[in-house]
């Protein structure tokens, strides 16, 4: 590719490219990051902005690798692990969006978004239990949400607790 990819454009270009389907490789959009001139700040709002993008668009494989090597410049990036949680959740890395979930939460016990995607993760592993678990900590955070209550009269169904699957569900 011949672009070169500045900031604040970084995002508009991206996008028009992902939508073509034209993105170059993600070690040339890597190799423009890491060799202009940006300050931290700046770094860590190109990741984030990436991250969000490719997330959006379904590259989640690259998603993963750019979310890693950001967090090596910015470990304790929340946004970064919560997007790292997402990719690696849809590509069935369950075990490690499992741990990276639980480090997430330790950190935020109040996160609605984390939770519900415990819940999801453990739903999709057929571990009914913990995914109730999870999904009732995400109705604590976020009451009366409808995709965590239906998830968790899913799960109740699935435990054969009909009752109270029919509870959640109303």
């Amino acid at each position: 590719p011949s672009k070169k990819i500045y900031l604040p454009s970084v995002v508009y270009h991206a996008k028009i490219a992902i939508e073509a389907n034209e993105i170059p490789s993600l070690g040339y959009i890597q190799y423009t990051i890491d060799l202009n001139d940006h300050s931290n700040d700046d770094l860590k709002e190109i990741y984030e902005s990436f991250a969000s993008l490719l997330a959006d668009n379904d590259f989640s494989v690259e998603g993963i690798n750019l979310t890693t090597r950001g967090l090596k410049l910015f470990p304790d990036n929340r946004h970064l692990k919560e997007s790292l949680l997402y990719f690696l959740h849809v590509t069935d890395k369950d075990q490690e969006a499992i741990v990276l979930a639980n480090e997430l939460i330790d950190d935020n016990p109040y996160s609605y978004k984390v939770w519900l995607l415990l819940g999801t993760i453990y739903t999709k592993l057929s571990k009914y239990e913990k995914a109730v678990e999870a999904l009732d900590f995400a109705l604590t955070c976020k009451e009366g949400d409808s995709e965590a209550k239906k998830m968790k009269a899913y799960c109740l169904m699935e435990n054969e607790s009909y009752d109270k699957a029919i509870e959640v569900y109303l």
